[in-house]
Parts: structure tokens; sequence; C-alpha cells
């Protein structure tokens, strides 16, 4: 197999971990050198709450924001890697050109970090109906499909600008556009629920996603978990 960024051929080498970890595994879709290229988030010196770098282990200034407009709630993001200029490059081959063909290439990562658990639900931040006539497909959709059962509970609702293209201020002071359409049964006996997307920025999108499950009565454990932590 070849690898999906610079298109060289993979040479994949399978662990005691791997073979004890009884599950699927998910074949390499990028080679070792490209691999690198991705910035990984460190364990220390990285905010507990969002993961952004050079806090020294303290809770950001956001986050604080956040936790004052959550006081009862636990919040938590988790994220593999940073958005590098190789991440860059990469998000806009895939999001802004529309490449499917790149939508695995994070599978064996994310498959080592998300490992679903009995009573635990997966759902993501959905794409705006018009992004999605764009592409063809939902990209948050196409990095996690092949990893984990992803249940569909929101939607989107048109912007007059994405997200992307905000500053920080404007993307902080965005009003809510997402509108949970799942239905109440899907939540019954879950007791987590892991709200996916694929770059996380300032938070906001992600909190809004928080509000619409709450207000839809979901009153157990929830956690939001992103590729990339810009």
């Amino acid at each position: 197999m070849n690898c999906r960024w610079c298109h060289g051929p993979i040479e994949a080498t399978l662990t005691v971990a791997d073979i004890l970890s009884f599950r699927p595994l998910q074949p390499l879709r990028l080679c070792s050198v490209c691999l690198e290229t991705f910035q990984r988030i460190p364990k220390d010196n990285i905010c507990p709450i969002c993961q952004r770098l050079d806090t020294k282990g303290a809770v950001c200034t956001q986050c604080q924001a956040w936790q004052q407009l959550w006081p009862n709630e636990t919040l938590e993001n988790k994220a593999i890697f940073y958005y590098n200029h190789e991440m860059q490059a990469f998000f806009q081959q895939y999001k802004g050109n529309g490449d499917y063909r790149l939508a695995d290439s994070f599978q064996a990562p994310l498959q080592a970090a998300l490992k679903p658990q009995p009573k635990q639900l997966f759902t993501f931040i959905p794409s705006a109906p018009s992004h999605f006539e764009k592409r063809g497909f939902d990209p948050v959709v196409g990095l996690f499909s092949g990893v984990v059962p992803l249940v569909s509970l929101l939607t989107k609702a048109e912007t007059p600008q994405p997200q992307a293209q905000k500053s920080r201020e404007a993307r902080l002071n965005t009003p809510q556009f997402l509108t949970f359409t799942g239905g109440r049964r899907q939540l019954k006996g879950i007791q987590e629920i892991i709200l996916l997307d694929d770059i996380y920025t300032t938070g906001r999108t992600l909190m809004h996603g928080r509000t619409c499950l709450r207000n839809a009565g979901f009153s157990g454990d929830l956690k939001t978990f992103c590729l990339v932590r810009a």
C-alpha cells in the first residue's frame, strides 16, 4: 500500500500491543516519514482541558472562561495533533479541495486513541448542507467513520461565514447554529457521549454541540475529541 500523502510505499510492522489488542487493525495509510511531519501533542506543558501548548500544565484563559459558563460541567477535549504547517496543507487538500481519498489517513492513530466502551455513544459536528453539497462528503464523518460507530444527532444551519474564516473573537461570539435532530430514544441507556470534530480552535462549536445535547436531556458524561488542536 502507498502513503496517502506522499504516495510512497508503506512498510508496516506489527507490534505485540497490536496483537494483544484483539481489535481489527487498520492498515497504515501514512508512511512513517509523513506521519512524523504532523506534530503530536505532548503530555506535558499543556492545558489539561483543551491541550493548548505552553501553559505549564495550568488551565488556559479560554478554558477558564468556559468553566465560568459551565460551572457544573467537567470539560475535557482530547486531540492527537497540533495544527502545524503540514496539517494545514493536509486540511486544505482534504476539506478545501474536497479530496476524499485522504479521509482515512489517520485511522491508525485515531483507532489507538478511541476505544469504544459499553453504554458509550459517538456523535459528531456535521457539515452545513451547502458545504456537504460542495464537497460531496462530510469531512468529520470521513475521518471517524472507519474508527468508531457514529450516530447522527445534530444538524448544522447555514451561516453567513464559515468558522474557519472568522477571527478568534468572531468565532467566540458566533450564535448557536446547531440543532438536536436525533431521537431521544437514541440517548436512552447511554452513560457517556463523545462529541467529535476535526479541529479544535476556540471550542465554540463544540460548546454549541454540548448545549444541544444537554438541552435534549442527556445528563451523563459528555466529552469532546478532535483530530487536531489549532
